[in-house]
């Protein structure tokens, strides 16, 4: 009995520290590429100039925060090169660079851009297959308060690269909010976003518009994923085959509440398409078709 008494109080301490420990190491990456400090990622003024330092640098439990301006995967000619998101890190964009808390953002003012365009600029021939990429995350991965424009999957088919020019996602679930996903490219499908085999993320406050897909979904591709899409407008998006808007193929059940589909077209079903035993399940959702 003296050692259980003399014990607990030793167990009680070394937990107090191992939470502590977890908690101390949980901080704030800062992110401008205007910025010219040490560029350590420490504080605004000592932003890191491009965010994939600041993923590469991010563990469980970080947040980055992203001021406005365009970032792009990589400074070279790699169109591999995306940014892949990491679960229990936080991503938000849309400060002007003073901010001490998310709050204070106003991320549709100082817009934050994720570009594809690598390489030579203008040029979208060699932009990126994906800019970003959320295979294999849970809902801790969160992207907040970004433009994701000039994405171009237009690679080799075998290896997932003519899919999801903006974002491609295997068996990931992150979490994404404010976001305007635009001018977006796919030589296959899901030109703005494809989800494949339980990619069952949640979506809220998005635009789709202006996105290109040769195949299948103008915006977003859905195989063997359920999405939940809430406060999402479709506008002007185009497929050459099917879904201007959406593509759901294989078991595919995405839950739509508040949703918006306006001027999206495609040679079969402008709006929006079920196929191969999916289905959608909709919640007040509006289907526009404008007329020339």
């Amino acid at each position: 009995m003296t050692i259980m008494k003399t014990s607990l109080p030793r167990l009680f301490v070394c937990l107090f520290f191992l939470v502590n420990h977890v908690v101390a190491y949980a901080n704030t990456l800062y992110v401008n590429d205007d910025a010219s400090g040490n560029n350590d990622g420490t504080s605004w003024a000592n932003a890191y100039l491009d965010l994939q330092s600041a993923l590469t640098s991010a563990t469980s439990g970080d947040d980055i925060w992203v001021a406005a301006g365009t970032y792009v995967p990589t400074t070279d000619t790699d169109r591999t090169a995306t940014f892949q998101l990491k679960s229990g890190v936080a991503i938000y964009g849309g400060f002007a660079g003073t901010e001490s808390t998310v709050s204070e953002r106003d991320w549709a003012t100082n817009t934050a851009i994720l570009s594809g365009d690598i390489g030579a600029q203008g040029d979208d021939t060699d932009n990126s297959y994906h800019i970003l990429t959320g295979s294999a995350t849970d809902s801790s991965a969160i992207v907040d308060g970004f433009t994701l424009s000039k994405g171009r999957a237009d690679g080799d088919s075998a290896a997932m690269q003519h899919q999801g020019g903006a974002m491609y996602n295997d068996a990931g679930t992150p979490t994404l909010k404010n976001l305007i996903f635009t001018d977006n490219f796919s030589q296959g499908n899901g030109a703005a976003m494809a989800n494949w085999n339980g990619s069952d993320l949640t979506l809220s406050n998005a635009t789709f518009s202006n996105n290109q897909a040769k195949g299948y979904a103008g915006a977003v591709f859905n195989k063997k994923s359920s999405p939940t899409l809430t406060d999402v407008t479709f506008e002007s998006n185009r497929a050459s085959v099917s879904g201007g808007g959406m593509y759901n193929q294989s078991q595919s059940s995405p839950t739509l509440t508040n949703v918006v589909f306006r001027g999206n077209r495609a040679y079969w079903a402008g709006a929006m398409i079920n196929e191969y035993s999916s289905h959608a399940i909709l919640n007040n959702v509006l289907f526009i078709v404008l007329c020339k």
